[in-house]
C-alpha cells in the first residue's frame, strides 16, 4: 500500500490501524540482519554513482550530511525561525563545568524552566549520553563528567516520535517516509540519571498518523533548515491526534545517517525493511548526486573513515575508559 503523503515511498494507508505487536522489541541480531542483507546493494550504489561517500552530500547544510560529527544545536537553531517549533535549549561548554552550570541556572530562570531537564552531547546519536536530570546536583555531576559541548533542553512531556523526511532538490515539496512511536522498555529507562540509549528503546510503526497537516508542518521545518533534504525529526506530541494535527515540538534533527526507525517494529517483515532501505538509500545517493553537480563536495574517504572510527570508540560501551576516549579524540583530529 502507498501512503497519500509519502509520494511513492513504501508506506501504510492514512488512518489504517497499526497491526498488533506480538512482542515489544527485536534482538540485536534481528535489528542488524536487514543491514547485513542490504550491504551488497549499498556497495552497488557506491559503484553506480562512482563515489563511496556521495551520500554525505545529501545535506549540504549539515557537516558530513549528518553522517557523523555534526552539531545538533546548529540544526535546532535553524528551526527557531518557525514559531513554537523547538523545545527550549541552551548549549554550554562542559570543559568548564562550574561556568556551564551557572549558565544553565540563569537560562532556567530566564525561561521559567523547572527540573527535570534533558542533557545530551551536542555531537552524538542513538541516545548516546542522553540523560534526564531531576536536580541541579545531577546536572552538575553530568557536566563535570562531560568533556564536550552539551545541550541542556526543556523536558517536554508527551509521546516521542521519529519522523523521517525526504525531498529531492528538484521537487517542490518533500514527503514523510516514516513515523515511529518511541517507547522505553522499562520505567527506569526514563528515570533520572538513566542513559536513553537506542538499546533502551523500542519502536512502533505509526505511519498511519501521516496527514496533510503533519506533512505541511514537517515541510515547513525542513525548509527552514538550509541545505536539508533527507533525515529525521525527533519530536514530542501530546497524543496521536495532536501529531496528526501537526502540533509537535522538535527535540532533535538527524541527517542522512538517521534511520527510519519504524523498521525496528517487530511486526515489520524483512522484505518490507529491505524495500524501505533500498528506497531511502537510492534517494540519498540521487540527492547527493544532484547536490554534487551543484557544487556540494562529498566528504573524503579517509576523513569519513577517521570520524566513523572515532565515533565507534567514543560511543561504545567502552567509552567510559578515559584512555580510549582520548585515543579516539586524537584519531579524529581537530574538528
Amino acid at each position: 500500500m502507498r501512503n497519500s503523503h509519502t509520494g511513492g515511498a513504501p508506506g501504510a494507508r492514512e488512518g489504517s490501524p497499526s497491526p498488533a505487536t506480538p512482542r515489544d522489541d527485536l534482538t540485536r541480531l534481528e535489528a542488524l540482519l536487514p543491514w547485513f542483507v542490504f550491504a551488497p546493494y549499498l556497495g552497488y550504489l557506491m559503484i553506480k554513482y562512482r563515489s563511496p561517500t556521495l551520500f554525505t552530500a545529501a545535506n549540504p547544510g549539515i557537516a558530513s550530511g549528518g553522517v557523523v560529527g555534526e552539531s545538533k544545536s546548529r540544526s535546532l537553531r535553524h528551526l527557531l525561525a518557525v514559531e513554537d517549533a523547538v523545545a527550549d535549549f541552551i548549549v554550554v561548554d562542559a570543559t568548564d563545568a562550574a561556568t556551564a552550570a551557572t549558565q544553565v541556572h540563569a537560562w532556567r530562570r530566564e525561561h521559567d524552566i523547572d527540573y527535570p531537564v534533558v542533557a545530551k552531547p551536542d555531537v552524538g546519536e542513538r541516545g548516546w549520553g542522553v540523560e534526564i536530570m531531576e536536580s541541579h546536583g545531577e546536572l552538575e555531576r553530568y557536566l563535570t563528567a562531560a568533556e564536550h559541548m552539551v545541550i541542556v533542553q526543556r523536558h517536554v512531556r508527551g509521546i516521542e516520535y521519529g519522523i523521517f523526511y525526504c525531498r529531492h532538490p528538484d521537487e517542490p515539496s518533500g514527503r514523510i517516509v516514516s513515523i515511529a512511536e518511541v517507547r522505553y522498555r522499562t520505567l527506569g529507562a526514563a528515570k533520572s540519571g538513566a542513559s536513553l540509549r537506542c538499546e533502551s528503546r523500542t519502536f512502533r510503526d505509526c505511519r498511519q498518523l501521516a496527514t496533510a497537516a503533519l506533512t505541511a508542518r514537517i515541510e515547513t521545518l525542513a525548509r527552514s533548515h538550509p541545505g536539508f533534504f533527507v533525515g529525521r525529526f525527533d519530536v514530542i506530541a501530546r497524543n496521536p491526534n495532536a501529531l496528526r494535527a501537526g502540533a509537535c515540538r522538535v527535540i532533535e534533527v538527524n541527517g542522512v545517517m538517521a534511520e527510519a526507525v519504524h523498521l525496528y517494529d517487530p511486526v515489520m517483515r524483512l522484505a518490507d525493511k529491505l524495500h524501505m532501505l533500498a528506497w531511502i538509500w537510492n534517494r540519498a545517493f540521487e540527492i547527493g548526486d544532484v547536490n554534487r553537480e551543484r557544487g556540494a563536495k562529498p566528504m573524503g574517504k579517509a576523513k569519513l573513515a577517521r570520524l566513523l572510527l572515532a565515533k565507534f570508540l567514543t560511543q561504545s560501551d567502552l567509552m567510559a575508559a578515559l584512555p580510549l576516549y582520548r585515543l579516539a579524540r586524537r584519531i579524529a583530529g581537530p574538528s
